[in-house]
């Protein structure tokens, strides 16, 4: 009878010692585990002690209002994370390039906190179907190219997502088509001995060419004055200028607009 007592105390000790290992949390994720580059990959479900369960691929549960042609550099854009499910749930994501370098900036909302420097996750959690958490991301500086969003999403401990989402950076900005130019377009790119920049002006505007090194410091300048409205056609000649790649800014009147271009 003693040793059946001692057994049976044995078997709950154990049972409550795994349930203490698999601890959910309601007022956020406590690490880096959102899928990303940065952390191997690791969902909070893979590296164990919050969730349990392989994480399913979802492909809806992070949107964004970033346009369909791109984020413009700088600019600050709403993402939404929106779990459906029984249960409490939570969330992480992290803006991150295939280096696990975060790019951009996380601001967190109403519900959400960031943590670990370049991770957002839920601040409270949810019960609600669909649970709901915006918060904003402003855009990393010209040149920077795609950014991936990573997401991991825990539906109480036993359900997990994850979901990978990239944006591709405008190569002209919106602000620009909008003030003074439009059909803004470089060739060849890379290129050679000699760049075509072609555009549409809808007033008489003053034009500034710079190419700039990846440092910062400026290869190459050109200026126009006063060029009529209308369609417009500049041959950069960047024989002296070092192969490698550039940020070519335009700038008409005072907006500017960025592409990446190479010259070899």
């Amino acid at each position: 009878m003693k040793k059946n007592i001692i057994i049976s105390m044995l078997f709950l000790a154990s049972i409550l010692f795994t349930t203490t290992q698999i601890i959910s949390n309601p007022t956020g994720a406590p690490q880096a585990a959102a899928g990303a580059p940065a952390e191997g990959g690791a969902t909070c479900s893979s590296i164990g002690g919050c969730h349990v369960g392989t994480p399913t691929a979802v492909s809806n549960v992070i949107t964004t209002d970033i346009p369909a042609a791109g984020y413009t550099a700088g600019l600050t854009y709403n993402i939404t994370v929106s779990v459906t499910g029984s249960g409490m749930k939570g969330f992480m994501v992290s803006p991150q390039n295939s280096s696990g370098a975060y790019l951009g900036t996380l601001i967190s909302g109403s519900g959400s906190k960031i943590t670990n420097t370049k991770y957002i996750t839920h601040s409270t959690d949810k019960s609600s179907s669909p649970a709901v958490w915006t918060f904003q991301w402003k855009a990393p500086s010209a040149g920077t190219g795609d950014v991936t969003f990573y997401g991991a999403f825990a539906i109480t401990r036993y359900t997990t997502q994850k979901q990978v989402l990239t944006v591709n950076e405008k190569n002209s900005t919106g602000i620009m088509e909008a003030n003074g130019v439009t059909s803004f377009n470089i060739f060849p790119n890379p290129v050679v001995n000699n760049l075509n920049i072609t555009f549409n002006l809808n007033e008489k505007s003053d034009v500034k060419i710079n190419i700039i090194s990846i440092d910062g410091k400026n290869a190459y300048e050109l200026y126009k004055n006063n060029l009529s409205s209308g369609n417009q056609e500049l041959k950069l000649d960047v024989n002296d200028v070092r192969p490698g790649i550039y940020l070519l800014q335009m700038q008409v009147n005072d907006n500017r607009s960025f592409e990446k271009i190479m010259i070899n």
